[in-house]
């Protein structure tokens, strides 16, 4: 039978597994009626559909009976409608969405036309309702008599690219909450020229900049006075995805009309770097203020010049000790002379330089102090010493 339908009836030949189907289903149950029966104008439409590639569906008559292609199958999913659908009532066929598609068919029957882009139309598929997204439109489609008879649906589901499109969004939407709450200063930069799609306060507060300076600005613009020092820098950035990392900058910033110097740590990476070319689609720059601790170094090295100085420069002995084992961090000519040796012994510990002072009761009168905070001075102390390979007593 489906043989001799297929050789009476070009239109249904081929048309894959929905081709089967219509040419399988008794459609003398429907309001279709039996194939012999169909108008020129559906032969037409079901051939088109048939043959292809792009997903079609179509209602006809008043009782809106269904045909479709093998593209718009996987639509259907795996358990729930298919192969159901083929022939049946479109109000049958989709209780979950009448309500939304109705009015839509409406429109078309009265000789409109629709088309959506990624529209959410929940369907029942796969054992449960699931939520599908669709780019779809509806079309009339007129018989002989000039009547609309059906509606052409042509569609296709962006359920994935939908989905995805909603990660990057929620992922750049935390991207910008971990940038506005980072405890750094933090611009992310985007385009051709770099301009700038995020900054927190921070980093505004650092380089001594308002929020509106970065509004249709590109990155040069807003910072002319850096672009030599780090241009280089971000071309390898932005071409090569090679990261960028300095320590303890020194930069000028202008800030409420006087120039101030800081100092920072930067980074400057890429955040996505393109496949074709290795290149970044976006830039981070990080950058923290470590002003504080550089000038406090510099005081610290300050201060230990002048002990230093204080120490070599002396006319009497001095020596500096550090930590419980007494290093020797500074000792100057006269000390070591008084001992027999040389500047060699800076580094080591007294124990080291002097085994000899041992059992004499100076290392415990160190400790003390060490230990205490207390001053001690003693008068006269007898010490002995190995000075040219001979201890001797030294007061």
């Amino acid at each position: 039978m489906v043989e001799e339908i297929t050789k009476k009836y070009h239109f249904l030949e081929g048309g894959g597994e929905l081709g089967k189907l219509i040419r399988a289903f008794d459609w003398s149950q429907t309001s279709v009626g039996s194939i012999e029966h169909w108008p020129q104008s559906l032969r037409t439409i079901v051939d088109i559909i048939l043959h292809s590639e792009v997903p079609m569906f179509l209602w006809w008559g008043d009782d809106m009976i269904q045909f479709y292609n093998d593209a718009y199958r996987p639509s259907l999913g795996m358990e729930g409608k298919h192969p159901l659908a083929v022939g049946q009532r479109g109000v049958e066929c989709w209780p979950e969405i009448w309500p939304i598609i109705k009015p839509l068919i409406d429109r078309v029957k009265a000789g409109g036309a629709t088309w959506s882009v990624d529209q959410l139309i929940p369907i029942y598929r796969n054992g449960r309702l699931e939520d599908v997204y669709w780019t779809f439109g509806y079309s009339p489609v007129r018989d002989e008599t000039g009547k609309i008879s059906g509606v052409l649906v042509i569609c296709n589901e962006t359920t994935r690219q939908v989905q995805a499109a909603q990660r990057t969004e929620e992922s750049e939407r935390t991207m910008r909450s971990i940038v506005e709450h980072a405890p750094v200063g933090i611009c992310i930069l985007k385009g051709d020229p770099l301009c700038a799609e995020v900054v927190n306060d921070i980093f505004l507060e650092l380089v001594a900049r308002k929020r509106e300076d970065f509004k249709d600005r590109s990155l040069w613009e807003i910072f002319p006075e850096f672009k030599d020092h780090y241009a280089p820098a971000v071309e390898q950035v932005s071409a090569g995805g090679v990261p960028f990392e300095g320590r303890e900058e020194k930069i000028t910033i202008v800030r409420d009309g006087k120039p101030e110097t800081v100092y920072v740590d930067i980074v400057i990476e890429p955040l996505k770097v393109r496949e074709d070319d290795g290149s970044a689609e976006k830039i981070m720059v990080m950058a923290i203020d470590v002003t504080d601790k550089v000038m406090a170094r510099k005081e610290i090295e300050e201060s230990e010049q002048r002990y230093r100085m204080l120490i070599t420069e002396s006319t009497v002995a001095i020596a500096l000790y550090t930590g419980p084992e007494l290093r020797i961090q500074y000792v100057n000519e006269i000390m070591t002379g008084y001992w027999g040796k040389d500047l060699s012994v800076k580094g080591k510990t007294l124990r080291e330089a002097l085994p000899e002072l041992d059992g004499q009761g100076f290392f415990e009168k160190f400790d003390r102090v060490y230990t205490t905070g207390q001053s001690y001075r003693g008068l006269a102390e007898e010490a002995m010493l190995n000075v040219n390979g001979k201890l001797q007593p030294f007061f």
